[in-house]
């Protein structure tokens, strides 16, 4: 099932901060429809804000990551939308694997760096956090932002 995202006539101004929901570790992933679940990659969580060509990359702090990871920011300048994204931004080995210790050290430019987006918070005037999870995760899909994504990988 798709779910049709109309855009509001009432545009609402973008938040300058949103916390993230947090993980909660189980031991294994629950067996229900009822639930959907993300991978928890070893990695560093960000909240990207897009308005009007310009970035804001947030760490789940609060604190400004927005130039330590410039193949993202610039990935990020290029959406045709004004939105709000969750993900995770992960450096992988040569098994594909997280490399924690590869995303501390990251040099910002020779490490391939990706940003696993799983969530959209906020679309062109309309704050989304009110919306289903499945929903927010459907309209990522059909907005064409990435899901796992913007990697300087070559």
């Amino acid at each position: 099932m798709v779910y049709v995202y109309q855009k509001s006539r009432v545009m609402k101004k973008m938040p300058a901060h949103i916390s993230p929901m947090l993980c909660t570790l189980v031991k294994d992933p629950l067996d229900s429809e009822e639930y959907l679940y993300e991978v928890k990659w070893d990695s560093y969580r960000i909240i990207s804000f897009v308005e009007k060509g310009k970035v804001h990359m947030d760490s789940r702090s609060g604190h400004n990551y927005t130039t330590k990871y410039p193949p993202v920011e610039k990935a990020l300048k290029s959406l045709k939308y004004d939105v709000i994204i969750d993900g995770e931004v992960v450096v992988f080995n040569q098994e594909e694997k997280p490399d924690f210790d590869a995303l501390q050290l990251y040099n910002g430019h020779d490490s391939p760096i990706r940003y696993c987006v799983f969530d959209l918070l906020w679309l062109d005037g309309q704050d989304l956090r009110g919306f289903p999870f499945i929903e927010r995760k459907e309209l990522l899909a059909v907005s064409k932002i990435p899901m796992k994504s913007y990697s300087s990988q070559r």
